[in-house]
């Protein structure tokens, strides 16, 4: 063994980074009104929307997360 990984503290300190579905963000937006979505022209792709349409948005994103966690355990 290298030198430098003698020690578990030593192994940690140069060990690869593990990311995971749980280290992961999903940025929303919110917007004022009803049945309103507007661009947020500094993040392509990105949209401000209305509590209406991010509820509609959300239960996409609580499907695809139940479907991922599912695959990992």
């Amino acid at each position: 063994m290298r030198r430098s990984r003698r020690t578990a503290a030593l192994r940690s300190l140069v060990a690869e980074s593990a990311l995971g579905p749980g280290d992961l963000i999903y940025p929303v937006f919110i917007l004022e009104g009803e049945n309103r979505t507007e661009a947020v022209h500094s993040m392509p792709g990105v949209e401000r929307k209305s509590v209406d349409k991010l509820l509609l948005e959300l239960a996409d994103v609580v499907a695809l997360r139940q479907r991922v966690q599912g695959r990992s355990v």
